[in-house]
C-alpha cells in the first residue's frame, strides 16, 4: 500500500481486502498516519469491504 503523503487528506476510509491476517495489523499502523478510516477486510468480504468504503 502506498499513500501520497500530499493525498492522504483526500481519502476519507480506505478498506483493505487480503488473504494475509498481517496486513490487518499494518491497516492499523497505516490508519495512524492518515487521517483516513482503515479497515481490513478478508478476500470473501470483498463487496462488504467496497460498501463500506463507499458509505464514508
Amino acid at each position: 500500500m502506498k499513500i501520497d503523503a500530499k493525498r492522504s487528506d483526500d481519502l476519507s476510509r480506505v478498506a483493505m481486502v487480503a488473504d494475509q491476517a498481517w496486513i490487518k495489523w499494518g491497516a492499523s499502523a497505516a490508519d495512524l498516519a492518515t487521517g483516513a478510516k482503515l479497515k481490513w477486510f478478508d478476500t470473501s468480504e470483498r463487496d462488504a469491504a467496497i460498501a463500506w468504503a463507499r458509505d464514508g
